[in-house]
Protein backbone atom coordinates (compact mmCIF):
# COMPACT_ATOMS: atom_id res chain seq x y z
CA UNK A 1 0.00 0.00 0.00
CA UNK A 2 2.03 3.49 -0.93
CA UNK A 3 2.51 6.18 1.69
CA UNK A 4 -1.08 8.20 0.39
CA UNK A 5 -3.20 5.33 0.71
CA UNK A 6 -1.85 4.39 4.08
CA UNK A 7 -2.75 7.69 5.16
CA UNK A 8 -6.18 7.54 3.66
CA UNK A 9 -6.86 4.15 4.96
CA UNK A 10 -5.99 5.96 8.68
CA UNK A 11 -7.71 8.85 7.98
CA UNK A 12 -10.75 6.87 6.73
CA UNK A 13 -10.46 4.67 9.74
CA UNK A 14 -10.21 7.09 12.20
CA UNK A 15 -13.32 9.38 11.07
CA UNK A 16 -15.74 6.48 10.80
CA UNK A 17 -14.73 4.43 13.94
CA UNK A 18 -14.70 7.84 16.11
CA UNK A 19 -18.22 9.10 14.72
CA UNK A 20 -19.66 5.26 15.15
CA UNK A 21 -18.53 5.43 18.95
CA UNK A 22 -19.72 8.66 19.27
CA UNK A 23 -23.01 7.46 18.35
CA UNK A 24 -23.19 4.29 20.49
CA UNK A 25 -22.10 6.27 23.29
CA UNK A 26 -24.30 9.31 23.33
CA UNK A 27 -27.24 8.88 21.01
CA UNK A 28 -27.66 5.15 21.76
CA UNK A 29 -29.63 4.15 24.86
CA UNK A 30 -27.27 2.10 27.17
CA UNK A 31 -28.64 -1.85 26.87
CA UNK A 32 -30.43 -0.99 23.89
CA UNK A 33 -32.67 -3.61 22.19
CA UNK A 34 -29.92 -4.58 20.10
CA UNK A 35 -27.38 -5.50 22.82
CA UNK A 36 -30.24 -7.12 24.88
CA UNK A 37 -30.46 -9.46 21.55
CA UNK A 38 -26.66 -10.18 20.93
CA UNK A 39 -26.41 -11.17 24.63
CA UNK A 40 -29.54 -13.56 24.50
CA UNK A 41 -28.50 -15.11 21.42
CA UNK A 42 -24.54 -15.55 22.57
CA UNK A 43 -25.91 -16.88 25.94
CA UNK A 44 -28.83 -19.09 24.32
CA UNK A 45 -26.79 -21.02 21.89
CA UNK A 46 -23.91 -21.28 24.00
CA UNK A 47 -26.49 -22.97 26.60
CA UNK A 48 -27.72 -24.86 23.36
CA UNK A 49 -23.71 -26.15 23.08
CA UNK A 50 -23.45 -27.23 26.35
CA UNK A 51 -26.75 -29.45 26.13
CA UNK A 52 -25.39 -30.67 22.90
CA UNK A 53 -22.52 -31.91 24.99
CA UNK A 54 -24.58 -33.67 27.54
CA UNK A 55 -24.76 -30.71 30.41
CA UNK A 56 -27.80 -29.81 31.54
CA UNK A 57 -28.30 -26.24 30.81
CA UNK A 58 -30.76 -23.36 31.01
CA UNK A 59 -31.15 -19.85 31.18
CA UNK A 60 -32.05 -17.48 33.54
CA UNK A 61 -33.11 -13.80 33.03
CA UNK A 62 -32.45 -14.56 29.10
CA UNK A 63 -28.62 -13.89 29.77
CA UNK A 64 -27.08 -15.77 32.28
CA UNK A 65 -25.89 -19.32 31.72
CA UNK A 66 -27.05 -22.37 33.79
CA UNK A 67 -25.65 -25.78 34.37
CA UNK A 68 -27.71 -28.00 36.93
CA UNK A 69 -29.84 -24.57 37.51
CA UNK A 70 -26.43 -22.98 38.74
CA UNK A 71 -25.72 -19.77 37.56
CA UNK A 72 -22.52 -19.65 36.04
CA UNK A 73 -21.54 -16.69 33.64
CA UNK A 74 -23.89 -13.96 32.54
CA UNK A 75 -23.27 -12.11 29.15
CA UNK A 76 -23.18 -8.78 29.07
CA UNK A 77 -23.21 -5.88 26.77
CA UNK A 78 -19.05 -5.50 26.50
CA UNK A 79 -18.95 -9.10 26.24
CA UNK A 80 -21.60 -9.47 22.99
CA UNK A 81 -19.09 -8.26 20.52
CA UNK A 82 -20.85 -5.75 19.11
CA UNK A 83 -17.97 -2.98 19.02
CA UNK A 84 -15.81 -5.70 17.86
CA UNK A 85 -18.12 -6.16 14.66
CA UNK A 86 -18.14 -2.91 14.30
CA UNK A 87 -14.39 -2.36 14.13
CA UNK A 88 -13.27 -5.47 12.51
CA UNK A 89 -16.34 -4.24 9.48
CA UNK A 90 -15.20 -0.12 9.82
CA UNK A 91 -11.56 -1.69 8.82
CA UNK A 92 -12.73 -3.76 6.03
CA UNK A 93 -14.44 -0.79 4.49
CA UNK A 94 -11.37 1.31 5.12
CA UNK A 95 -8.87 -0.66 3.21
CA UNK A 96 -8.67 -0.78 -0.62
CA UNK A 97 -10.85 -3.71 -2.48
CA UNK A 98 -14.13 -4.21 -4.37
CA UNK A 99 -17.15 -3.30 -2.63
CA UNK A 100 -18.76 -6.44 -4.48
CA UNK A 101 -16.41 -8.32 -1.96
CA UNK A 102 -16.64 -6.26 0.81
CA UNK A 103 -20.61 -6.80 0.65
CA UNK A 104 -19.81 -10.55 1.60
CA UNK A 105 -16.38 -10.44 3.57
CA UNK A 106 -17.94 -8.38 6.24
CA UNK A 107 -21.18 -10.49 7.05
CA UNK A 108 -18.98 -13.65 7.13
CA UNK A 109 -16.69 -12.27 8.85
CA UNK A 110 -19.13 -11.24 11.47
CA UNK A 111 -20.59 -14.00 11.63
CA UNK A 112 -17.17 -15.91 12.51
CA UNK A 113 -16.50 -13.62 14.99
CA UNK A 114 -19.89 -14.70 16.55
CA UNK A 115 -19.66 -18.09 16.01
CA UNK A 116 -16.36 -17.71 18.02
CA UNK A 117 -18.20 -15.83 20.91
CA UNK A 118 -20.47 -18.00 21.57
CA UNK A 119 -17.79 -20.94 21.78
CA UNK A 120 -15.65 -18.59 24.10
CA UNK A 121 -19.33 -18.08 26.60
CA UNK A 122 -19.44 -22.04 26.44
CA UNK A 123 -15.70 -22.80 27.10
CA UNK A 124 -15.76 -20.52 29.88
CA UNK A 125 -18.66 -21.47 31.76
CA UNK A 126 -17.31 -24.94 31.78
CA UNK A 127 -14.28 -23.09 32.97
CA UNK A 128 -16.18 -22.12 35.78
CA UNK A 129 -17.22 -25.56 36.60
CA UNK A 130 -14.12 -27.08 36.57
CA UNK A 131 -11.23 -24.43 37.11
CA UNK A 132 -12.76 -21.39 38.82
CA UNK A 133 -9.45 -20.17 39.58
CA UNK A 134 -8.59 -19.72 36.37
CA UNK A 135 -11.25 -18.01 35.32
CA UNK A 136 -10.47 -14.39 35.43
CA UNK A 137 -6.79 -15.27 33.41
CA UNK A 138 -9.18 -16.87 30.55
CA UNK A 139 -11.95 -14.54 30.41
CA UNK A 140 -9.58 -11.40 30.38
CA UNK A 141 -6.48 -12.63 28.24
CA UNK A 142 -6.46 -15.75 27.20
CA UNK A 143 -9.72 -15.61 25.10
CA UNK A 144 -8.87 -11.56 24.52
CA UNK A 145 -5.86 -12.90 22.76
CA UNK A 146 -7.81 -16.04 20.87
CA UNK A 147 -10.63 -13.39 19.37
CA UNK A 148 -8.68 -10.58 18.55
CA UNK A 149 -6.40 -12.94 17.04
CA UNK A 150 -8.98 -14.21 14.80
CA UNK A 151 -9.92 -10.93 13.90
CA UNK A 152 -6.33 -9.93 12.93
CA UNK A 153 -6.16 -12.83 10.94
CA UNK A 154 -9.66 -12.22 9.25
CA UNK A 155 -8.19 -8.48 8.17
CA UNK A 156 -4.67 -10.28 7.02
CA UNK A 157 -6.61 -12.67 4.76
CA UNK A 158 -8.59 -9.34 3.27
CA UNK A 159 -5.48 -7.83 2.90
CA UNK A 160 -3.59 -10.44 1.05
CA UNK A 161 -6.55 -11.61 -0.72
CA UNK A 162 -9.00 -9.21 -1.36
CA UNK A 163 -7.16 -5.73 -1.16
CA UNK A 164 -6.66 -3.55 -3.80
CA UNK A 165 -3.42 -2.32 -4.75
CA UNK A 166 -4.61 1.23 -5.70
CA UNK A 167 -6.82 2.94 -3.45
CA UNK A 168 -7.76 1.75 0.14
CA UNK A 169 -11.35 3.30 0.14
CA UNK A 170 -13.59 1.72 -2.91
Amino acid sequence: MLQKDWLRFVIFTAVVGATAWLVYEFLVPPENALDHWLNYQIASLSSNLLQLIGYNTSLLEGHIVCVDNKSLLSVGSPCNGLKLYAVFAIFIMGFAGSSWHKLWFIPLGIVGIFILNVLRVALLSLNVIYSPATFDFNHRYLFEVIVYGFIFLLWVWWSKQFSAKTSPIQ
